[in-house]
């Protein structure tokens, strides 16, 4: 049977209900609310009446030690709460790492393996050296990634390397930035799901300048903070500056680094600059930010020598 259809007065006197219906509903709640009010206030003064006719007796004093008790149990309560909200706080490994085109293969495996880092950012990944497949090796460790390479002529030669991103956790979205036409240079993103959060991470490489002031590195910089956002963010790489320069003051004033020792990275071998011809690790080119909701503790440098970079790490909570 099909049901006839109301007519506009129905249809009015049924919204009117419905309104009735709203407000009864609203005013039972508000007196629920205030019979909770008063009865609050009724145990209240009728505590009080206790109190004052217990003082100086043997069970005013028990009443006063419950009274303390009833305090120690809430602040405890509080501690606890704290205690674990914090233990619910997801707790990464992140580790940085310029690979090297001229790095040692095994030594770079070995170590990452080692590592078992849960995101990693690399830099000087390479798109045609299947000798040096670092991509196949991490994905067959369990790890999603994305990959940014760009053409760029260094020293003489022509690479087609770029920055790239290895995640345990589900990369659910990716986009590639370039920073700069002139002198190639990018950077990648994943935003990762962990939980119910969305880490943004982002791996870049920078223009060596031998450790000069550049304009055109500062300019790859101001580029790059306009992709950032504001929270839950990750920025990591090979950025070819050195902690006082300008570019990296930029980068300070808006993220945090997470090694405020400025603990050197370059360069393990003199080839790793045939300009610069570096004798040790005493300059520090490589770092790890982070947008200033995240908790970062337990920097390390690593003691590698698979590439002419050292790799960094650091734990984070989100």
């Amino acid at each position: 049977m099909f049901k006839s259809k109301k007519s506009a007065k129905e249809k009015k006197e049924d919204s009117r209900c419905f309104d009735i219906k709203k407000l009864m509903e609203e005013k039972f709640n508000e007196l629920t609310d205030l019979r909770g009010q008063l009865e609050s206030a009724a145990k209240e003064k009728a505590r009080e009446k206790v109190k004052t006719a217990l003082e100086g007796t043997g069970a005013g004093e028990l009443l006063a030690l419950i009274e303390r008790g009833e305090k120690e149990h809430g602040r405890l309560k509080l501690l606890y709460e704290k205690c674990i909200t914090e233990l619910e706080r997801k707790k990464l490994k992140i580790l940085s790492w310029n690979i090297w085109v001229d790095g040692k293969f095994d030594e770079i495996t070995k170590f990452l393996k080692s590592a078992d880092a849960d995101i990693i950012g690399l830099q000087e990944v390479q798109a045609d050296a299947p000798g040096r497949d670092i991509i196949r090796y991490l994905k067959d460790l369990g790890y999603q990634h994305v990959f940014a390479p760009i053409q760029k002529t260094w020293e003489g030669k022509t690479w087609n390397d770029g920055p790239a991103i290895f995640s345990k956790y589900k990369i659910s979205k990716t986009e590639t930035y370039i920073l700069s036409k002139n002198d190639s240079r990018a950077a990648v993103r994943a935003d990762i799901e962990i939980g119910d959060e969305i880490l943004h991470v982002f791996s870049t490489h920078l223009i060596h300048t031998h450790q000069q002031q550049s304009s055109e590195q500062e300019n790859q910089i101001l580029n790059l903070l306009k992709s950032l956002l504001e929270q839950q963010t990750i920025v990591m790489g090979d950025f070819n500056a050195t902690p006082e320069s300008a570019g990296i003051t930029m980068l300070k004033n808006v993220l945090v680094d997470s090694d405020p020792s400025s603990a050197p990275t370059w360069s393990a071998y003199p080839e790793g600059c045939l300009v610069c011809n570096p004798q040790a690790v005493d300059t520090r080119l490589d770092y790890i930010f982070t947008s200033k909701d995240i908790k970062t503790s337990s920097f390390k440098v690593g003691n590698s020598r698979g590439s002419d970079h050292l790799p960094i790490s650091v734990m984070i909570e989100i």
